[in-house]
């Protein structure tokens, strides 16, 4: 089994916004990620990764998920960015 407590990254440019607060909870079979998001988001996008170690590079790393939007914690129908396409 991976490692369950997941990186996140975030893919801009040179600057980045901050995350914080990251948390991972593990309950009826799936990982459920929240955190903190500050800065301009305006065109970030997140990438989850997971390892069997702790994550000190991406290598031997899996990407769980790619191109999560800011805002991505709220469920997909209350999320404009979104709607009517989960």
């Amino acid at each position: 089994m991976d490692f369950v407590a997941p990186s996140l990254l975030l893919l801009l440019g040179l600057t980045a916004p901050q995350v914080s607060d990251l948390k991972a909870e593990y309950r009826d079979g799936q990982t459920f990620l929240t955190w903190r998001e500050s800065g301009d988001l305006a065109d970030a996008r997140f990438e989850v990764w997971s390892a069997a170690q702790p994550l000190t590079s991406l290598a031997g790393a899996v990407c769980e998920a790619k191109g999560l939007l800011p805002g991505s914690a709220v469920d997909w129908w209350l999320n404009p960015e979104t709607y009517g396409a989960p």
